[in-house]
């Protein structure tokens, strides 16, 4: 088995064993899911800052209120969740989901912030983490319904939710390129130009 099947083979796994109906159901994957927004929600706010800062510089300001409003209004996710997983006994999707579903929305998110960015369009980190929140967790609101009324996006929203962040490897990636990307803008801005 070469490198790369090595990396898909877990993922795949677990991909043919929820197909199978192995594992967790739909209805305890949606309530982890939503068990886990809130965390996810705050921990990718303070990690996009760590890269926004340096870029944007001083004097620029960060949308806290507005990301802890967000993640109040999250709290919903947790009280609709838990109680499906006190029922079902489920106490380690909730773990999985944070790291699977938490690390494709950090990093979707930076790529959509940086095209944002890009754009010119105003207030580019906010939209973009709150957009990119928005379409991956209500998925998780479907899982809570019965299987045949998600059987047609189950498999697609699984695949984003597992390979977009591959646990955290992709958004340490883009974090890295960023902070690079941002020393090297910064280093160019101060060197004098030559006349």
């Amino acid at each position: 088995m070469n490198r790369a099947e090595q990396m898909t083979f877990p993922w795949a796994l677990l991909l043919g064993l929820l197909a199978a109906g192995c594992g967790p159901s739909s209805e305890e994957i949606g309530a982890s899911v939503l068990t886990a927004a809130p965390v996810v929600l705050i921990a990718s706010s303070a990690l996009l800052w760590t890269i926004w800062r340096p870029l944007e510089g001083a004097g620029a300001q960060y949308p806290w209120l507005i990301l802890w409003r967000a993640s109040l209004i999250s709290l919903v996710g947790p009280a609709v969740g838990v109680p499906v997983l006190v029922r079902t006994g489920d106490a380690e999707t909730p773990v999985l989901a944070l790291v699977t579903y938490g690390t494709a929305i950090l990093a979707i998110t930076i790529i959509v912030w940086h095209v944002l960015r890009l754009a010119k369009v105003p207030r580019p980190v906010e939209r973009a983490l709150l957009g990119v929140y928005l379409v991956l967790t209500l998925p998780a609101f479907l899982f809570l319904l019965d299987d045949a009324a998600t059987e047609h996006i189950y498999f697609g929203v699984l695949a984003v939710w597992i390979y977009a962040g591959w646990l955290g490897s992709v958004p340490a990636l883009f974090m890295i390129l960023t902070w690079i990307g941002t020393a090297i803008r910064n280093a160019k801005r101060r060197r004098p130009s030559s006349a």
